[in-house]
């Protein structure tokens, strides 16, 4: 049995498709006989998935001003190590911490990342391990990026 996922906020005579389980999809047209199977289906009780617009893409980029409020806003980092990393350069301890676990050769370039970098780009190695350093997974800094670019 097949089921069905609307591909449009509404199933109307607006082209909208339907898409079925085996990855075909059906207009919303009287004389196909796909369509005529998902109106039985429906006869029956059954329901389609509902339209779910996509999540917007991840930024790819945020300044850093806005990077280090919205690790103050997730409790990353405190607002004072916040405002300090932007003002007098002090790196915030618990971003020092997971530099601390890189290797010595890589320590220095995380610093001058965090420290003199303008924009942090989403896709650095260097942002992605210190965040794996901290506990933070692949998605929790997608969620960073998305709130930061709001700031």
């Amino acid at each position: 049995m097949f089921m069905y996922t609307l591909t449009s906020a509404a199933l109307a005579a607006d082209a909208q498709s339907i898409l079925r389980s085996d990855g075909a999809y059906i207009p919303p047209d009287p004389a196909n006989s796909d369509f005529a199977a998902y109106l039985a289906w429906l006869a029956v009780g059954n329901a389609p998935t509902p339209y779910a617009p996509p999540p917007p893409p991840v930024p790819s980029q945020v300044t850093r001003k806005q990077f280090f409020q919205a690790a103050a806003q997730t409790q990353i980092i405190t607002q004072d190590e916040a405002l300090a990393v932007l003002a007098t350069g002090t790196v915030p301890t618990r971003l020092g911490a997971a530099i601390a676990t890189l290797p010595v050769p890589e320590q220095f370039a995380a610093k001058m990342a965090i420290l003199g970098d303008p924009v942090f780009y989403r896709t650095d190695a260097k942002l992605s391990a210190l965040g794996t350093a901290i506990g933070k997974s692949s998605a929790d800094i997608d969620d960073l990026f998305t709130l930061a670019a709001t700031l």
